[in-house]
């Protein structure tokens, strides 16, 4: 009989490691979606754009945080659907910015078609909101005569 065998020649199943099960049970998020890969997928037709290229270096920097803050694949169709909570406290630790320039950040990628403002944040005396945004598809139109310009003043304000 063979080292390890069972009784009748059966040989044990080999045994699962930990990581292996964990993977496993990890691959599925809390709504039953598949939770995207550990890194972010940045396409060339993004990185090649003309949005892009105009986009300052910090705002850049921020774009990849935008893109796992939403918690989706770019191939994932409803990836313009999602909302998602982002502060500018949250841009500054992120792009390790100063507030004023996160900030400009910010407004840059929402100038350059890459976010849509959901809910602009607010602070009140205890009280501060985040912004709410969504992933947008306007910087594949950046400088065409299509490209509408929205500014921030011109984006949904307040708690709603």
């Amino acid at each position: 009989m063979p080292f390890g065998a069972l009784a009748g020649g059966q040989v044990p199943p080999a045994p699962v490691s930990t990581w292996e099960a964990d993977l496993k049970k990890d691959q599925w998020g809390k709504r039953g979606r598949p939770k995207p890969p550990p890194f972010v997928f940045l396409p060339w037709l993004v990185l090649n754009s003309m949005a892009y290229r105009d986009l300052s270096p910090s705002a850049a920097k921020l774009l990849p945080f935008l893109l796992g803050k939403a918690r989706v694949e770019w191939r994932d169709p409803d990836r313009l659907r999602i909302e998602f909570e982002y502060s500018i406290t949250e841009a500054q630790r992120n792009g390790g910015l100063a507030r004023a320039t996160a900030q400009r950040a910010i407004h840059a990628l929402h100038k350059h078609g890459f976010l849509e403002v959901v809910r602009r944040g607010k602070a009140f005396e205890d009280l501060r909101v985040s912004s709410k945004f969504k992933l947008s598809a306007r910087w594949e139109r950046y400088g065409t005569p299509d490209f509408k310009v929205i500014t921030w003043k011109d984006t949904p304000g307040g708690l709603t």
